[in-house]
């Protein structure tokens, strides 16, 4: 059987990128139920969630991992992508994930059971008509009453000006079927650049699009052949969706991105006006696209909800404790938003930062402590807000109580020992985060130097790394000497054990 034959259109021919998307987590999408005043499904005990494309895994896999007490199905019709995932959730004794090799048609007669929580990345966009109303029909039947919906797409008119150069290599990828995807990408860079060197009028009239090819050409090649070669792909208007979504009895909540719910940060002041005094919600999200020019939303929608009183929400998040996401030293006050950049009042960020440095802490423990006690309630919860919208920090999906961090151990043992034979995965499990933390080679090496009994060993990194095959970068630049590399890792150890190290223990990720 020729991959023709199954593959409705979809690149088969190379896997898909070994990526990690956080977006997939029941615990953000709670948080963004929430966030909108509704109760989300409880993830403190048992409770299911389903990835539609869930690709090679890994994100359905470390969530798995870092989420013990829920059961976790994936999907994904490509049979290279499932061998991988099955390895690795076998490899880690990851065992509350069930990987399944089905078409979405083929998945709506299997025995599930219906779902929390069911997710889809990017998915939607890639694929026929006839594939999204099967994945209308799957949430329709299997997702539970209250149960939450995460759902990304490319978005209009954020894509507009883009979009006719995705039909270049679409184009040649259709009159060359059996030609490598490779192959394909390199015509097409090819054929894009003689027309905008020949003068193409749509250069002149996009010139932002010179750019971005430029930026492309820097992008794995496996994300490029499923984002631009295969033959069924479209871009969305939020009501578009909305509508079609109804369908399947689902409303939409809001979006995962806190950045869009606070006030003078998510949008300009004049639109935010504009926006007063349109009544339907639908709308308001379609023309904030038009003022942010968004080309992807994620977005979160639900079936049926219990709407939370004022001060039940406020209940709930004052006791969600958070945590860093990356080193102190790594969360300067000035924050890039999508409206520019925002400067952070050190009086009341820089005291908040330390604590959250030591430990993970919830609104009201932050008032509680000497050095922060002084702050306004909202002051607090606002600046956690801007933290968590700048990525410095992340919502925990308890309050407080233990986690059982043995799984995610056993998740993170398994992935390092795949690293030593040139295996390396993305991220790692955290149970404390409920989903895995992205962590570097180089920080993944020195964490399996420890595993091996030799922590802070650069020697094995080196070795390591020589015998994959692997070159050592400074600034994408491959070292040229052995001295010159083994300074540099010296460099790099020093860095790891005086500012992640300690975060990844804090974290369960590690230690």
């Amino acid at each position: 059987m020729s991959s023709a034959d199954w593959s409705e259109g979809y690149v088969v021919s190379v896997d898909y990128t070994k990526g990690f998307y956080r977006e997939l987590a029941p615990s953000l999408i709670s948080f963004a139920a929430l966030l909108k005043g509704k109760r989300p499904p409880r993830i403190d005990r048992e409770f299911t969630c389903c990835e539609l494309g869930c690709g090679l895994g890994i994100s359905a896999a470390v969530n798995a991992a870092s989420l013990p007490q829920g059961r976790f199905y994936a999907n994904d019709f490509n049979p290279n992508h499932i061998l991988f995932a099955r390895e690795l959730a076998e490899e880690s004794g990851t065992d509350n994930v069930l990987f399944l090799e089905k078409s979405f048609e083929e998945l709506q007669r299997c025995d599930l059971p219906e779902f929390d929580f069911i997710t889809l990345h990017g998915v939607y966009s890639w694929i026929s008509d006839k594939n999204r109303e099967l994945i209308r029909t799957f949430i329709r039947d299997r997702l539970k009453p209250g149960g939450l919906v995460y759902l990304s797409y490319n978005a209009l008119p954020g894509w507009a000006a883009a979009a006719p150069l995705r039909k270049i290599f679409s184009e040649i990828a259709r009159q060359n079927p059996a030609a490598p995807a490779a192959d394909n990408l390199k015509k097409g860079f090819a054929l894009i650049d003689l027309m905008e060197q020949t003068g193409a009028a749509f250069f002149r009239a996009n010139p932002a699009m010179k750019s971005r090819v430029e930026r492309m050409k820097s992008m794995p090649a496996n994300y490029l052949a499923h984002e631009y070669l295969t033959e069924d792909w479209a871009q969305f208007y939020h009501s578009d969706v909305a509508a079609q979504m109804a369908g399947a009895k689902v409303g939409f909540v809001g979006s995962l991105q806190v950045v869009d719910l606070i006030e003078g940060v998510a949008l300009p002041k004049a639109a935010a006006t504009l926006l007063q005094t349109v009544t339907d919600p639908d709308q308001a999200e379609t023309i904030k696209d038009y003022v942010l020019n968004r080309q992807f939303r994620t977005d979160v929608y639900a079936r049926g909800t219990r709407e939370l009183s004022p001060p039940e929400r406020e209940e709930i998040l004052t006791r969600t404790r958070f945590a860093l996401l990356r080193p102190r030293t790594e969360c300067p006050l000035t924050v890039r938003f999508p409206l520019g950049e925002v400067n952070l009042d050190e009086k009341i960020y820089g005291p908040l930062l330390n604590l959250l440095e030591a430990a993970p802490v919830s609104a009201r423990e932050v008032k509680s402590r000497a050095e922060t006690a002084e702050l306004a309630d909202a002051a607090v919860m606002e600046a956690l807000m801007i933290l968590t919208a700048a990525g410095y920090i992340q919502p925990l999906p308890g309050t407080g109580q233990e986690v059982n961090t043995a799984p995610a151990r056993r998740f993170n043992d398994a992935a390092l020992r795949r690293l030593k034979q040139g295996r390396e995965l993305p991220a790692l499990a955290s149970p404390v985060l409920g989903h895995g933390l992205p962590v570097g080679l180089p920080d993944q090496l020195f964490l399996a130097a420890e595993q091996e009994g030799r922590g802070g060993d650069v020697r094995f990194v080196y070795e390591t790394m020589s015998r994959l095959g692997r070159n050592i970068l400074k600034d994408g630049k491959a070292m040229e000497s052995e001295g010159e590399a083994m300074e540099y890792l010296e460099r790099l150890a020093r860095e790891f054990t005086e500012k992640r190290a300690g975060l990844l223990r804090m974290l369960g990720v590690w230690g």
